[in-house]
């Protein structure tokens, strides 16, 4: 809500007390304006987020998701690296913020609050607060990585299983599977029943792409990310369930 809105709520709070003497008039247009700016919320004054603004990830470990738009703010909650994020708002003020030119940006972040439970039986937590912009992974910010080394990542979580192997020249190549019991009525084509089970299968081949930590397979593919040892992680939204190429 912009000021020029908040201004014209409190003169309609203000209209309601005409005719009190000079003082108590004061008074009460003080407490009109704020009580409408209560009712603006944390996003007065600030411009909304664009209309094709969509969600993104945290880009590195540890971002502090604050209680106002400044450095100094109260820190809501350390999220860590992947955490999904939906901005809601903009600062229409530039910041510097770690020395840096950046903008200050309200989002509703979607967290586990227990960094060792896992991805199946976590419940997620919603917060509002307000992150430093650049330290997000918006899908335009991703870049083509060129070099990286050779490696692997074979994971798994309940009938689904999934390998990635990377090569030097930043391409990675992966497989995918998925299995379920295999019923009569179950419409599973005949090449994909194995052994009692109806066997869903993808390969895919591409090229990574980085945007700080964070890491793409492919352009708009499965989010990834670089530990503080410089190794390359599947995190399967659990810190806790990591596995990493090295």
């Amino acid at each position: 809500m912009s000021i020029f809105a908040i201004a014209q709520i409190a003169r309609r709070r203000a209209s309601l007390f005409d005719g009190m003497p000079g003082a108590a008039l004061r008074l009460a247009a003080l407490l009109a304006v704020l009580a409408a700016a209560a009712q603006a919320g944390p996003l007065a004054g600030v411009a909304q987020a664009a209309e094709d603004a969509t969600r993104s990830v945290v880009a590195i470990d540890g971002l502090a998701l604050r209680a106002a738009p400044r450095s100094g703010a109260r820190v809501l909650q350390r999220l860590p690296i992947l955490t999904e994020v939906i901005p809601l708002g903009r600062s229409p003020r530039p910041a510097v913020i770690g020395g840096r030119k950046d903008s200050w940006v309200y989002v509703q972040a979607n967290y586990c609050p227990d960094p060792e439970d896992n991805s199946l039986s976590c419940e997620t937590v919603f917060k509002k607060g307000w992150l430093a912009e650049s330290f997000l992974a918006y899908e335009q910010r991703f870049e083509p990585m060129t070099t990286w080394r050779d490696g692997a990542i074979e994971a798994q979580a309940g009938n689904t299983s999934w390998s990635y192997t990377f090569g030097a020249d930043g391409t990675f190549a992966l497989d995918w599977e998925a299995w379920s019991h295999f019923r009569k009525y179950d419409p599973c084509p005949a090449e994909e029943r194995r052994d009692g089970f109806c066997v869903k299968t993808r390969a895919e081949t591409g090229r990574l792409h980085r945007y700080r930590n964070v890491v793409r397979a492919g352009e708009g593919g499965a989010f990834l990310y670089i530990d503080d040892r410089g190794a390359l992680c599947d995190r399967m939204s659990s810190p806790a369930a990591r596995l990493c190429d090295r």
